[in-house]
C-alpha cells in the first residue's frame, strides 16, 4: 500500500489542483508566444456545428465554428483603436480519418503567409475525433496582450468535455450544451 501512495498522489495532486487539460502542445513552438494561462469569459464565445458535407472526397463530419460575442477593444492605440471580433473554425473527422485530418491542418501551416500565432493549422484528438483547423491565417490573437483569445477559450472549453463521453457527435454537442449552459471555471 505504501508503494502504491505516492502514484495516486501523482494523478490525484493534478485534479485536486485544479489542473487544465492542453489539447494544444504549448511546447510546440508554433505556440511558443501563446499564455495558455489566460482564461476569457466563456459566456462571451459562442459555437455552431454545420454537418453538411461539401465534398465526397473529404470525409469530415462538419465543421465547428467558435466566435467572440463580444469585440475585444484596443484601448492602447487611441484614436486609432483596433477592434479584435475573435473567430476559429476546425473541421472534425472521425478518428479512423486523423491522419487525414493532421495532414490537412500541417498543409496549411505549411503554406499560410501568416506567422504564427496568427497563422492556423490546429490539430488535436478528443474522444472519437479529430479536429484540423484549415484557416490559414487566425483573428484570435492580440499582440498587445500577448494572449490568444480563441486558443485559450478552445482549449478550456474542450479540456471540460470528458473524451470517453465524447463517442458520437450527439454526445460531444450535448456535453458542449452543458457547458454552454454552465461555462468551466464559473
Amino acid at each position: 500500500m505504501k508503494q502504491l501512495l505516492p502514484f495516486l498522489l501523482l494523478f490525484a495532486l493534478p485534479a485536486l489542483a485544479g489542473a487544465q487539460k492542453h489539447f494544444y502542445d504549448t511546447k510546440e513552438k508554433h505556440y511558443a508566444r501563446i499564455d495558455f494561462s489566460y482564461r476569457d469569459d466563456l459566456s462571451k464565445w459562442r459555437y455552431a456545428i454545420d454537418t453538411a458535407r461539401r465534398h465526397r472526397s473529404n470525409p469530415s463530419l462538419g465543421t465547428i465554428t467558435f466566435w467572440r460575442t463580444e469585440p475585444i477593444k484596443d484601448s492602447t492605440s487611441r484614436p486609432y483603436a483596433v477592434v479584435l471580433q475573435p473567430r476559429m473554425a476546425f473541421e472534425i473527422y472521425a478518428l479512423k480519418d486523423s491522419a487525414l485530418a493532421r495532414r490537412r491542418a500541417k498543409h496549411t501551416r505549411a503554406y499560410t503567409d501568416c506567422l504564427p500565432p496568427e497563422g492556423g493549422g490546429d490539430y488535436f484528438t478528443l474522444g472519437a475525433f479529430a479536429f484540423a483547423n484549415t484557416q490559414a491565417c487566425l483573428s484570435t490573437y492580440y499582440k498587445a496582450t500577448r494572449v490568444d483569445y480563441g486558443r485559450s477559450a478552445v482549449n478550456v472549453l474542450f479540456g471540460a468535455v470528458d473524451p470517453k463521453d465524447a463517442q458520437s457527435l450527439f454526445r460531444l454537442i450535448k456535453q458542449l450544451k452543458a457547458l454552454e449552459a454552465a461555462p468551466p471555471g464559473k
